[in-house]
Formats: structure tokens, sequence, C-alpha cells
């Protein structure tokens, strides 16, 4: 079995918060390497992925951005003053919104602990900012290089503030939208207003040291204007092709380049300006329009989309393109439309933020691939060959059974790698064969519920009980088959009234972890075994169990809660080498986790395991030619091949089926279609089966799932 979790950071943590966490991933810290060349480890680096920089503005030789890094002298605002090859402590408000670059100025709406205000950066010393208002009612409609505007249509730079008027636009055209936008020296504003009815549109310029606006003169009815430098630019989109019509700032004759030809009317294209320099999205296209000369833009193979970086007048424009692979790329646009590369952007490893293991099968998600989850071959105790499958995140698993979260939002069964029944979200927590658990119900894989008596773990058809009248004096449970037969006694699991994290079981142990009153750590680990009696407690958080071992993260001074196998026969405790937080799975005698630099599978040697366990048999059919009774064996380990004898009512072998061998656990294909070894159909009645089958690795003989006898069950003919 393999339950994904997620590891606590420290004692203050609230429980139910740690569980609601754990129940869909694992994660405890990580760091440290495995040593390398263990014949039970295999490890494999992370992939990783760049970590993107914002580009706030440029202008000229001026680049001012934001940089996420590990390391805080590369991280947080940064301005280069020399093109992005070196770069110096940039603003250091944490949060900016809106940015604007123009003339050799920055500037940005934003501040701190929700207030923003409009403000100034000078480029020589940009870790100094000046406020251009200071209003707690200050809302931004447009913002230029040194000068803002509210949405109360206050004008302000720094030390000064004023309120426009506006001119009256042209009567009868309906309601009207506005849209603004400052010269790259923010001595214009531009009004651009657009009527509901009419073939133009308007602009209205105003003089930001007066305050005075000109009489709105008509422009070219578009979707796209933009103020670049000192002129007005519109993109003009109809059936003679693509446009680009300029109108100097503060007024002038308009003229206009074509950049397309073709009927264009109704198309997505859009329009940037860099400075002067205009860019023009034409469906798959990227042209560059300078000094009227049109110029295809060379982007790289595998482009998959494109945008300008940021805004102003760099020297050269400045594009961000994101690839095939999601990948994102700031490249420079030179005059003959040629890119190149300016910024080099860092990578990081990508570690999974769930995981489910199986005797063959690693699943994964770590957000790379969409909505996809990778599938890696552990068979050989290797990471073998990848494969993806088209859902959300893995739940579970258990044997060749999955329980995923799909991209609609549901819960689905998979078997063998193929899609089963969807499960209701009350079972979805923990597979065990055929059996599932969520927070207060149990069930099957076929979605039906089960009765039980607020269940805590499942171990196959075993559920573990709460059968505690209050917790005020600990928490008492009992272990119960869901299939028949087998009930414990009740027994204490712990005197503590609130549990760290959720009950586990696994085979014959119950464990849990509480708070501890030790003066040298905060949590231990409880286990009962409720066959023999016998208890053990060790320092340390449990977050799995396997056969023979549990998966603890001891206590640490240093926070790094490192991960251990504790063996549960000699006590020993053997560290996982991991320092960090942690994805992690476990399946019988296997771990897979990360380090936060590499994916690690361990087999853990030395344990005392068992012979393999029959978690469940899910049976259907009559046991008729028309209904013939098939069954679903999971075992909790690979099996070699072996045979289902068939009893009747008197104990006398009327059938015996082979079975094939199986890497996963799961015995499928029997079928017995109410015939003996004759070929005769047997009279109507109760018949019993039998399962005869040894471990793959040597361990003995399949059992129940209580470790006590053969695995059996009956079935009803006719």
């Amino acid at each position: 079995m393999s339950r994904p979790r997620r590891a606590p950071v420290h004692r203050a943590v609230p429980t139910a918060l740690l569980c609601a966490v754990a129940a869909l991933c694992g994660c405890v810290t990580a760091d440290a390497d495995v040593p390398v060349g263990e014949p039970r480890v295999s490890r494999e680096p992370l992939p990783t992925v760049p970590v993107d920089v914002r580009v706030l503005g440029a202008t000229g030789d001026v680049v001012w951005a934001l940089f996420d890094s590990a390391d805080p002298a590369a991280s947080g605002h940064r301005v280069s003053r020399d093109g992005g090859r070196t770069w110096a402590q940039g603003p250091v408000y944490p949060e900016v919104g809106t940015s604007a670059a123009g003339n050799g100025r920055l500037s940005f709406y934003g501040g701190d602990d929700g207030e923003a205000w409009p403000m100034a950066v000078d480029p020589s010393e940009p870790a100094r900012t000046s406020v251009m208002a200071w209003d707690e009612e200050w809302r931004l409609a447009a913002l230029g290089p040194a000068a803002a505007l509210s949405t109360g249509r206050r004008l302000v730079t720094v030390g000064r503030s004023r309120k426009l008027v506006f001119p009256a636009l042209p009567k009868g055209r309906g309601s009207w939208k506005h849209t603004y936008g400052f010269s790259a020296d923010s001595s214009f504003l531009v009004r651009v207003s657009r009527p509901a009815r009419g073939g133009r549109d308007y602009a209205t310029i105003v003089d930001t040291a007066t305050g005075k606006a000109r009489t709105p003169v008509a422009i070219p009815r578009s979707k796209a204007h933009v103020v670049g430098g000192s002129t007005l630019y519109t993109l003009v989109a109809d059936a003679a092709g693509l446009r680009v019509c300029r109108l100097p700032l503060p007024g002038g004759a308009r003229a206009c380049d074509q950049v397309a030809t073709g009927d264009h009317r109704g198309t997505t294209a859009r329009l940037y300006q860099a400075g002067a320099a205009s860019l023009v999205a034409d469906g798959g296209s990227a042209l560059l329009l300078e000094n009227g000369t049109v110029t295809p833009i060379a982007l790289p193979a595998g482009t998959a989309s494109w945008r300008i970086d940021a805004p102003g007048d760099p020297t050269r424009p400045l594009i961000r393109t994101v690839d095939a692979a999601g990948e994102p790329h700031h490249l420079r646009v030179a005059a003959d439309g040629v890119t190149t590369e300016w910024l080099t952007l860092s990578r990081r490893p990508v570690p999974p933020f769930s995981l489910a293991l199986t005797p063959t099968t690693l699943l994964g998600s770590d957000g790379r691939s969409g909505d996809r989850v990778w599938l890696r071959d552990v068979s050989a105790g290797t990471l073998g060959a990848r494969s993806d499958l088209a859902v959300a995140a893995p739940v579970a698993a258990s044997g060749s059974r999955w329980l995923v979260l799909g991209n609609d939002g549901r819960f689905r069964a998979y078997d063998d790698g193929r899609p089963g029944a969807v499960v209701p979200q009350a079972l979805a927590r923990e597979a065990s064969g055929p059996y599932l658990i969520g927070m207060a119900k149990v069930g099957l894989v076929t979605g039906k519920v089960l009765a039980a008596s607020r269940p805590k773990a499942l171990f196959g058809s075993l559920v573990v009980e709460d059968v505690s009248t209050t917790h005020t004096d600990g928490y008492t449970m009992r272990v119960r088959d869901l299939a028949g037969g087998y009930r414990s006694p009740a027994f204490l699991l712990t005197d503590r009234s609130s549990l760290y994290t959720w009950v586990m079981i696994w085979g014959d142990w119950v464990g849990t972890s509480v708070f501890s009153d030790a003066p040298d750590h905060d949590v231990d680990t409880v286990l009962h075994n409720y066959r023999t009696g016998a208890s053990l407690t060790h320092p340390g958080v449990l977050w799995g169990l396997g056969d023979g071992w549990a998966l603890i993260q001891t206590p640490s001074e240093d926070f790094s809660f490192p991960l251990a196998a504790w063996n549960l026969t000699t006590g020993e405790v053997e560290p996982l080498g991991n320092e960090g937080f942690s994805t992690f799975a476990v399946d019988d005698d296997r771990v897979a986790y990360h380090t936060g630099t590499d994916l690690v599978l361990r087999t853990l040697e030395g344990l005392a395991a068992g012979p393999p366990r029959l978690l469940g048999a899910l049976a259907a059919g009559k046991a008729t030619r028309r209904s013939p009774w098939t069954v679903q064996l999971d075992l909790t380990e690979p099996v070699l091949p072996g045979t289902l004898v068939i009893t009747d009512p008197d104990g006398v072998v009327v059938r015996t089926l082979a079975t094939a061998g199986t890497s996963t656990g799961g015995i499928r294909g029997v079928a017995w279609d109410g015939r003996d070894e004759a070929g005769r159909t047997v009279a109507a009645g109760t018949y019993r089966w039998q399962l005869r089958v040894d471990a793959a690795d040597g361990s003995g003989a399949a059992t129940d799932v209580t470790g006590t006898a053969a695995p059996r069950g009956t079935i009803t003919v006719g």
C-alpha cells in the first residue's frame, strides 16, 4: 500500500490542518544526498524549470525587474543600467502592481500592507522612491514615468496635484469608454474615448504642466491605441489590411504605414510600443515597424506565444516568448528583426507534490506537464521508463490499483492501468487492495460504502474502529474484518486525548503519533500489536507503515525533519539521508521520496517481513455458464503462479483453477462457470475456495489478511 502524506513544520501546526493536507500528499523536508552506490537505492536528478523574471520597465539601457531567487542577494527588485548585464538593488517596496518607464525614468503603483500609491523611481538611486500622491482613497486610472491619473481625474506628479476637467465629447454617440496613456516624458496625458455608436474614436490631449486639455480630435476606430514616446499609435484592421497610424503629441498631421495586406476585419492583431518602435502580432507572425520600414521578427523555432516584455522605451525592443514546452525566454529585437536572449534565467528543481507507490509503479505529479500524472516503472527496484496519465494527481495506490483525482474533479479507481468506477469523495483518502477509506467511511473501489463504526485506518478488509466512549482518557480501538469472521478485543492505542497524525495499520501493527512530554522532543510515534499486545514507542512523527517497519520523521534541533526507517523487530533506525521538505510514498519494504535535488527509490534491507497477505477478494457472478463466478484477488506483494481450489459443501474438491503469477500482487482472470473437472454442472449451494500461491521473493505461502490461515472464501452457485 502507498499513502501520500505531508510532514508538519513544528509542534504548533494544528492537527486538523496536518491531517487534511496529509490525506492528499506527503511532505517532509529534504536536502542531503543519499550515499551513492548503495545496491538498494535508485536515484536521479529532479527535472528543472526556469525561474522566470518579471520585467517591470525599460528605458534606454536601464531595465527594472523582479527576481525570484533562493539567494537573497540576487532576489527581489533589481535594476540594471547596462541592458541586463549587471544588476543592483532596486525599489524596496514589496508590492508593485502597475509600472511605467520612459525618458530615463521609472515609476510604479504599489506600496505595502495592502495600500498603494503612485511612486517615482530615480534609476541612479533605485532604492529610493518618491511618492506622487498620498491619499487613502487614491485609485489608479493611468500611470506615466513621472505622473499619474486617479479614477477621480486627479493628475499628480511629485509635489503637485490638480483636478482635471475634460472638454465635452460629440453628442448623440451613446455611452463612452475611456482609456488613458502618458507620453514617455509624462508631458502629455492622452484620453482615448470610444463611443457606443459612430465610426471614429476621439483623443483628448492634456498638458500635464498646466492641466489644460485640448479639443478632442477624431482618430481611427480601433481596439488598439498605444502611447509611445511622444506619439499616439493606432492599429487599424480593415479590408485593406493592417496599418499603424501615428498622431504626434500635442498635435500634428496624422500618418499611417501599411504593415500587412489582405482582409483583417475581425482579426485579433495586437500592437505594442517600445518607444518609437511598433511591434505587431498578426496571427502567428511578429512584425517590427521602425522609421517606416516593416521587418519580420525572427522568433525562435517552437515559439508558442510572445508579447512585449515591459513598458517603456528601451534602446532596442524587449519581448518575452514562451516555447512549446511552456518555458519563457527574454529576447532583444535588433533592427533587422533578429532576436537574441538578453536575460539568462536560472533553473530550479521541481519536486513532486504527490507520490504513490506500488510494487511496479511510482506515480507522481509535479505540475510541469499540466493536468497529467507521470508513471515510473519500478518493478526492477530502479526508477525505470516514464509514461503519462491524463489525470490531475495520484491519491493512493495498492498493488495493481490506483486511486486518482481526475481533471474533472472526480476521484476514480484504476486497475492494471485501466480506469474503473468513479469513487465518492467520502472514500477518497487511502486504498488497500479493493478497499478504500475516507474521513469517516469505508467502501470498495466499485464505490459501494460498507458499514463501519468510526473507522480510522484500513489494511485490506481489516478496519481499525474507534470504540472510545470519549477521548478524555485516550483512544480505544478494535480491529474488525469487513469480510467477516475476525474481531480483535478492544485495546488502548494511546492515553492521550488528541492525535497528531492519522491512525495507521499494516498487518498486526496499529500506530499513530501523539504529543510528547519528553523535554528533548515534541512528538512520539506509538505502535500497538493487536494480536500480541506488544507496544512500541519512538521519538518522532509516524508517516507510514510497511511490512515490519515504520517511516518516521525523527526529531532535529535544526528543523531539518529527517526521515528514517524504524525496524520494528530490531529497533534499529536507518536515516534516509534527507533534510528539508519531501514528498514520499511507502509500499511494503520500499519508500520513494526526494532530496530537493533528486528523486529516490529505496528498498530497505534486514526486515523481518512475512509472506504475502490477501487484502481482499472482489467477486461477482453466480457460477453458471451464463454468469460465471469471477474474482479479483489483491495481495500485499508479487506472487508466483498458483491454484485456486474449489470444494463442495462436503469438502470434496470439484475444480482446481490455475492462477497466473503477478508482479503487482493483483491476481486477475480467475473465473468458474459452475462445472467440475469432468465438465459437469455442480449442484446449487455454497462452495468454498482456497488460494494456494507462494511469494515471488520466497517469503512463503500467501495467507489471509490476518496472517493466520490460507486465503479462502465462499461461492454461491445458482
